[in-house]
């Protein structure tokens, strides 16, 4: 019988140490990023024509985001003070309050950066704008803007239109923060497990 040279021992292989700490923390991230994933559920909408929208829409106008925060009735929407830049149909005013889901799986426009600029085709109700997927035309944008032109002729502008604000209740940190988190938890996780 020969004795093994080469004993196996945790200083031997120093490899599954650090293969078992990777598996380990990839671990973590997988639990972490499903206890954060958000509920899913399907857009369905009965699509409208540019007619239509132009129609039902209170307010037609290009815009650009000046502050986002979470809505006070729905922490899955999020609210936003936007100033108006053309106006083709509705209130003729410097800034107005809309809102739109974070997820595009309930139909919401996702979570809009400050600086942003978008048209909206918002819907009124207490004094806020609504916007959804559900609520944007199905034509091209060259359509869309000739259908615009012939219906309402030239948008009104203001003579300035606002610009953001430097500090934001709600500017994206939501993207940087749970992948931080995350790291730091497997980081934590690997520093455990490799001074065992």
């Amino acid at each position: 019988m020969t004795a093994d040279q080469h004993p196996r021992t945790a200083k031997g292989l120093p490899w599954v140490a650090w293969l078992t700490s990777l598996m380990l923390a990839l671990t973590c991230v997988g639990i972490l990023q499903v206890s954060y994933a958000p509920t899913a559920a399907a857009c369905s909408c009965k699509p409208f024509t540019t007619e239509e929208l132009m129609d039902e829409a209170d307010l037609i106008a290009n815009v650009r985001v000046l502050s986002a925060g979470v809505s006070p009735t729905d922490k899955y929407a999020g609210e936003y003070e936007v100033a108006l830049m053309e106006v083709w149909k509705g209130e003729q005013s410097a800034t107005v309050t809309m809102e739109t889901n974070f997820e595009g799986t309930a139909c919401g426009l996702g979570e809009l950066k400050v600086g942003e600029e978008l048209r909206l085709w918002g819907f009124e109700h207490d004094g806020t704008y609504g916007a959804s997927w559900c609520g944007l035309p199905n034509g091209s944008a060259e359509q869309v803007d000739a259908a615009l032109a012939s219906r309402f002729g030239e948008p009104w502008a203001p003579e300035t239109i606002a610009t953001p604000t430097p500090v934001s209740g709600f500017d994206g940190l939501s993207d940087v923060l749970p992948p931080v988190a995350i790291g730091i938890v497997a980081a934590f996780a690997l520093l455990i497990l490799v001074r065992g």
